[in-house]
């Protein structure tokens, strides 16, 4: 990576091929332009994150940091005037801001942090206000499990209907809006695993919808998510998540020497389009996610082996507090696991490393709202003074 990609109502964009007037998200999720750019030759350095992503700032560049927790070498006192053990964890919920250099310091020293780990929060965005032509919650199902491409007249919907382990709720809140727009829902067949039944959208008033917003026509393997839903407002975002959760998504135990130690979401489409635009709403709304593939995937049918297709999997990391489920189901297995693993789940990421780059050219960005930073490269915030 040679310079910073910064968050446009477009997408991500390099520095480079912005220009000014262009439409930005600032430091703090809110919706500017760009009122001027101006380069200089600096010394730049690349900071690598746990989460593997990197971003770039120059010498004078602060990263803000809202949490470090120090380890002290000595008997030292808290905020309250109480004396504390040595290497008892002093943690402070307060903003910092370093440079590189004192970054570097910090990382190199052997004493002061904890892990060496900086903590970082993930920026979000606040979202547009528009006007959403298919409710977030049916695209999202329909993304997930929804057969929408070009060689189907009419949209079909595939669902486990069983009580015991299926999600019928699924399919009656399709029927409910089907019947709001005019459309109504017909079982036509058993599904190819047998244990699914697939539904006929019987109408053409949800597959005009699906057409203006442009995914009708589109099949497993290029599916999407439009740029509109992508930016809208957080409760549509949620929303869709929830949709594409209740069908691709799930919810195990995570394991370890034989016992349980926590819990992991999980997601699996073979588009990677789709993948990438989960990712988008995630780290939109301030949270962690893991992005994986796999390339070999097979499946058995009548005994037989079959190759599959590569499969992009993201693993969703949000807080404790947050559902990422609507359907039955699978939200009563969430609660069931949450209650049994109390721990707080942590959104941030923390600095694996930071290298010295060299003399480079590096862009300064002033927005016409005088906020003084903007949502840079893998959903950081790059400060722009």
């Amino acid at each position: 990576m040679k310079e910073n990609l910064i968050l446009t109502i477009e997408g991500w964009k390099p520095l480079s091929k912005c220009k000014k007037g262009e439409k930005v998200f600032d430091g703090k999720g809110n919706l500017t332009t760009i009122s001027s750019i101006r380069t200089k030759e600096s010394n730049i350095y690349k900071i690598t994150y746990d989460d593997h992503s990197i971003s770039l700032i120059d010498e004078n560049t602060k990263i803000d940091f809202y949490r470090y927790d120090v380890i002290s070498q000595k008997r030292l006192r808290d905020k309250e005037g109480h004396l504390l053990e040595k290497r008892d964890i002093i943690s402070d919920n307060v903003d910092y801001s370093m440079t590189a250099k004192e970054i570097i310091d910090i990382l190199k020293s052997k004493t002061t942090i904890r892990n060496k780990r900086l903590r970082i929060k993930n920026v979000s965005i606040k979202g547009l206000k528009t006007k959403l032509l298919v409710p977030p919650y049916i695209l999202g199902i329909m993304l997930g499990d929804g057969t929408i491409s070009k060689t189907t007249k009419t949209p079909t919907f595939t669902c486990n209907t069983s009580k015991m382990k299926g999600d019928p709720d699924i399919a009656m809140f399709l029927e409910k809006y089907c019947k709001s727009i005019g459309d109504y829902l017909t079982p036509i067949r058993k599904g190819k695993w047998k244990k699914t039944m697939d539904f006929r959208i019987n109408g053409m008033h949800l597959k005009e919808l699906l057409q203006k917003i442009g995914v009708y026509g589109h099949d497993s393997t290029d599916k999407y998510i439009p740029v509109n839903y992508l930016l809208a407002d957080r409760e549509s975002r949620l929303q869709l998540i929830r949709g594409l959760m209740d069908t691709d998504g799930f919810i195990t135990l995570r394991k370890k020497q034989g016992r349980d130690t926590g819990y992991n979401y999980g997601f699996e489409v073979v588009s990677k389009l789709l993948a990438d635009g989960l990712d988008f709403l995630l780290h939109s709304l301030g949270y962690a996610n893991t992005k994986g593939y796999k390339a070999e995937n097979f499946y058995i049918k009548n005994g037989m082996k079959f190759p599959g297709k590569p499969v992009f999997r993201n693993v969703p990391r949000v807080p404790s507090e947050v559902s990422l489920f609507n359907c039955k189901r699978k939200k009563d297995r969430e609660i069931k696991y949450k209650e049994k693993h109390t721990k707080l789940k942590t959104v941030d990421k923390t600095i694996k490393k930071i290298d010295r780059l060299g003399k480079g050219k590096y862009y300064y960005v002033s927005l016409s709202n005088g906020c003084n930073s903007y949502i840079g490269s893998n959903w950081t915030k790059i400060n722009c003074k």
